[in-house]
């Protein structure tokens, strides 16, 4: 069972998943790294875990919960002008993925020119603070 969480907001967020660097060569063992995407966070899942649930939640009184986000990825482009990073996409966003909202790094901006998005990303130089959920 899982509760939607619905907020009329447009965010693009950047979130961090490992890639693997060699997807498109079957034979070949997996080369994960960790890569910035960015895209539209479109829905919050809260799963909760009942007490007693082996391997995931083995205490005895306390539910825990899961986050997972719906996050449709923007299809970026990116350039470096005079040491300035410049990130934008063109046409649709991709399929939606579902990955743990602590991948979330940050909320973006974006600006629409033409149909070109920009992605105003203040962050780059920043050093990333991981949420913490508590209850």
């Amino acid at each position: 069972m899982f509760h939607l969480l619905y907020a009329a907001v447009n965010l693009t967020a950047q979130y961090k998943l490992m890639v693997d660097q060699d997807a498109e060569l079957v034979l070949v063992s997996k080369h994960l790294e960790e890569e910035s995407q960015y895209g539209k966070l479109q829905h919050v899942f809260v799963l909760t875990i009942p007490p007693k649930t082996p391997k995931i939640n083995p205490a005895l009184k306390k539910n825990r919960y899961l986050l997972l986000a719906q996050i449709y990825k923007a299809p970026i482009e990116s350039d470096k002008i005079e040491d300035k990073k410049l990130i934008w996409y063109k046409g649709k966003l991709g399929t939606g993925e579902v990955v743990d909202v602590s991948t979330i790094q940050c909320a973006v901006g974006r600006i629409k020119d033409g149909n070109r998005w920009w992605i105003v990303d203040r962050s780059t130089n920043n050093t990333f603070a991981y949420p913490e959920f508590i209850d």
